[in-house]
Parts: structure tokens; sequence; C-alpha cells
């Protein structure tokens, strides 16, 4: 079960602030929460991420499972001949509640908008890979890096799962 704050996406501490702040951000006494919201560094390729890193669990005394993706295996990355990049996919163990998701690839941006819906739905990789995603998308790289964790990628079909 998770917090009443961990279930919402990118909140102000109760009570809630009115929207828009009428003061700047860094002037309140409350903490923004930035747990499930997207992080937005732009490099080339972009890389996004959403939710906990393996070491932030870890400090959280959560026990992780990490899975990473190289884009290699994504059709989308070899339609467009630039397979640069990776998805990571940070679960607990055990349970397979994702906790983050980490992209770096030419629409990694719209990966990461896919990995914040599925993170604030409390999905597990286990649903994620039977998920359905737009075959020829960057986005289908989240389902397959899911798809880790149960197959060998590398042996499915373009359509598998």
């Amino acid at each position: 079960m998770t917090s009443p704050e961990a279930r919402s996406l990118c909140t102000w501490p109760q009570p809630r602030a009115p929207w828009p702040p009428t003061t700047p951000s860094r002037t309140r006494s409350a903490p923004w929460t930035t747990r499930r919201c997207p992080g937005s560094p732009s490099p080339a390729p972009p890389s996004r991420r959403v939710g906990l890193t393996d070491s932030q669990a870890i400090e959280a005394g959560l026990r992780c499972d990490c899975r990473t993706l190289d884009l290699a295996y994504v059709p989308r990355a070899l339609a467009n001949r630039d397979t640069r990049g990776l998805v990571k996919i940070v679960a607990e163990a055990g349970t397979g509640r994702l906790l983050g998701v980490h992209a770096v690839a030419d629409g990694a941006g719209d990966l990461i908008t896919a990995a914040t819906y599925a993170l604030t739905a409390g999905l597990t990789v286990e649903q994620l890979a039977h998920t359905w995603a737009p075959h020829l998308t960057v986005t289908e790289a989240l389902k397959l890096a899911a798809q880790t964790y149960t197959a060998d990628v590398a042996k499915l079909s373009c359509c598998a799962g």
C-alpha cells in the first residue's frame, strides 16, 4: 500500500497550495515532491527519468530488481538507424512493483510519459509487459524492457507479448 502522498502526482504536501502559485516555489515552507514527476535533462540523445533510481530505492529500504534494455532490441531505433541508448526499469524485488524508469533515447519524453502513467497506476513489471504498446514507436521499448523480466527479448518476434 502506498501513502496518499506517493499516490498523487507531483503534489504539494497538504494543505494544497493555490494554483497557479502566488509566490515562487523556492520560498514555500513545505518542500515540493518530485517523486513521480518526469525529470528532463537534455543531452543528445535525450535522457528522461521518473520515479526512483536503484540507489534511491536501496536508501529507502527497498530491495530492487533492475533490468536494462539496449535500444538495439527496439524496432523503432533499428528503423531510425540510431540504436544509441537504453531503457532501465527499477522494480521492487519480490513484488515486481514498478519503482522507476530511466530512458536515454530519441523520443524518451514519449516513453517517460507512458512510464509516468504506469508508475502512478501502481503497475507491476508483469502487468506492464502485458500492456498494449504501439509498434514501431519508442514507447514500445517500455513494454520490451518489462518483458526482460520473464523473456529474452532477442528471441521475441516484433509482435510477441
